[in-house]
């Protein structure tokens, strides 16, 4: 025996208030792994540091304020390995009129990709999404971001054909693609 013991699997858990830093570190450094190809340099460096800041403020308040927030059925989840948060997503109604529900973001710690990690965080996020009969969840993401269109891609989720620019507060509009579940 080597004395080690292996490191428990990853568990996903609701997010917390004090989670809002480590939250908005996963979102800033997967967009800087992500996105290095989509943005330019001076653009991606702005929206990793609007994500850092933005993730820590964004989680204190939406989990500060659970009751009046994400009653609507809406979840934000943290995935934990480690002891540490290393990935979360968020969750819930669509826009306005949207029968479907939609994941509005997924994000897993580069150092945590290929470990399962996102894997359980992706399938408790599912179980978690109220889908009312009929409809299946959607999702937009990055038209250039290769490697999360393939992680949707192999668990089933489809390109609806939909497209829609968007500025992420860069100065610089950017593709969007919806996916639909399965």
């Amino acid at each position: 025996m080597s004395g080690h013991e292996p490191a428990p699997a990853p568990h996903v858990r609701g997010a917390a208030v004090a989670d809002a830093a480590a939250i908005g570190e996963v979102h800033a450094e997967a967009w800087r792994a992500a996105y290095a190809g989509v943005f330019g340099a001076g653009a991606l460096a702005l929206a990793v540091a609007q994500r850092r800041g933005t993730g820590r403020t964004l989680t204190a308040q939406l989990v500060a304020d659970h009751e009046p927030r994400l009653r609507d059925g809406s979840t934000l989840l943290v995935v934990v390995a480690d002891d540490r948060v290393v990935g979360f997503t968020h969750g819930g109604p669509g826009p306005a009129g949207a029968p479907a529900p939609e994941v509005h973001a997924c994000y897993v710690h580069p150092r945590w990709w290929g470990t399962g990690a996102a894997q359980v965080l992706w399938e408790a996020t599912l179980a978690a999404l109220p889908t009312p009969a009929g409809t299946s969840p959607v999702l937009w993401t990055l038209e250039g971001a290769a490697r999360a269109r393939a992680f949707y891609e192999r668990r089933g989720w489809t390109a609806t054909g939909r497209r829609r620019e968007h500025d992420f507060g860069t100065g610089r509009a950017v593709a969007l693609v919806e996916y639909r579940g399965p």
